[in-house]
């Protein structure tokens, strides 16, 4: 099944659907975290621990990010949230726990893969130098990346006795801007 998603969000970005392709890879870490960790009730807990352990690949420990609001997995999932049961891609503030990843605006950027190479954090100080704005933008090829770089390590799990189910069956919120570059 997993492949066949896959090969969906593949079609969707040919065809510049990137909306749904970003939709259906929001359901990866889903089915992957089912998946990964089935003795976890939670599906909030499950997607953020497998976002954790296979999508986001750093925690911006940079001392020049150490203020600056980066992609964890807690935005992923209010993003997946906001997109799927609402409609729009956007992220809710009230949902992010970790305070740097709390921002006041996040967009996502219709681009190529070749023409920003991730993130684009902004951080806003006042007179006092307390933070008055958070700012993130992310390339939408980022969020699709994932999905398509662990396909083959899917494909080895789906192989596996404890992920059979994953083998092919036939059964004051902040602001978004959504554009292209």
């Amino acid at each position: 099944m997993i492949d066949r998603i896959v090969h969906e969000i593949r079609m969707a970005l040919s065809h510049e659907l990137y909306l749904s392709a970003l939709a259906l890879a929001l359901t990866v870490p889903d089915t992957c975290g089912k998946a990964e960790y089935p003795n976890e009730d939670y599906n909030g807990v499950r997607y953020k621990n497998w976002c954790s352990q296979y999508v986001i690949t750093d925690r911006c420990d940079s001392p020049y990010g150490y203020d600056m609001p980066y992609l964890n997995e807690e935005i992923i999932y209010s993003l997946r949230n906001c997109l799927l049961h609402q409609s729009t891609p956007n992220v809710e503030q009230s949902k992010i726990h970790e305070s740097r990843c709390k921002v006041d605006k996040f967009e996502l950027v219709i681009t190529g893969e070749d023409s920003a190479n991730g993130d684009l954090s902004m951080v806003a100080y006042g007179k006092d130098m307390n933070i008055v704005r958070r700012e993130l933008q992310v390339p939408i090829w980022r969020l699709h990346r994932p999905g398509q770089e662990l396909l083959c390590k899917l494909q080895l799990q789906a192989h596996g006795r404890r992920n059979h189910h994953l083998r092919g069956r036939r059964t004051g919120r902040p602001g978004l801007h959504l554009c292209h570059r």
